[in-house]
């Protein structure tokens, strides 16, 4: 496990922050499982539940960061 070299973590994470449906992200972490399989996880505050977990996952699932599974 490492932090993944082929994604602009900061990116992704500044990508998230942006999101109008998102007030502030904490605790992120975003790394590389064997298998080349890459993970992020983040605490976010926000009013619209559900719907701001799907503007996030949209933005993870990417090909510009290819995140394989996602915990929000």
């Amino acid at each position: 496990e490492n932090t993944p070299e082929d994604i602009d973590v900061k990116e992704l994470y500044n990508r998230i922050q942006r999101l109008k449906t998102v007030e502030e992200i904490h605790d992120f972490h975003c790394w590389s499982l064997a298998g080349g399989k890459h993970v992020m996880t983040c605490h976010i505050r926000s009013n619209f539940g559900e719907r701001a977990v799907r503007h996030i996952n949209r933005i993870c699932k990417e090909k510009e960061f290819g995140i394989f599974h996602t915990t929000v």
